[in-house]
């Protein structure tokens, strides 16, 4: 299942160097995920403005979506998935596919 996430560009360079997702300090114990994209962008313009930020898309297996923590609506915007850091650890194993996706194509600015 595709989920997207917004990082900002510190998130988005250890993603790179740690090849995975995972906590850092001053930070929850894991991950929240957006369902769409839009969702995402969303939550990184209230998170990271007026900074700049990324936004992510991960195809994560099903498997391992079907074990996060969903809540249909997370901060009035929309459906979100959380994965504490044993899970975040499980999906790093399966290696998902994670591309960014530019913030001016439709739909996400």
């Amino acid at each position: 299942m595709k989920l997207y996430r917004a990082v900002s560009p510190q998130e988005l360079a250890d993603i790179r160097g740690y090849k995975g997702l995972r906590p850092i300090l001053s930070s929850l114990q894991g991950k929240w995920f957006a369902e769409t994209p839009e969702h995402a962008a969303e939550w990184g313009r209230k998170l990271f403005q007026p900074g700049p930020f990324h936004l992510l898309e991960m195809e994560i297996p099903q498997n391992l979506v079907d074990q996060m923590f969903r809540i249909p609506q997370l901060d009035r915007i929309g459906p979100a998935r959380y994965a504490d850091d044993g899970l975040l650890q499980t999906i790093n194993q399966a290696k998902p596919t994670v591309t960014e996706l530019p913030l001016t194509s439709a739909g996400y600015p």
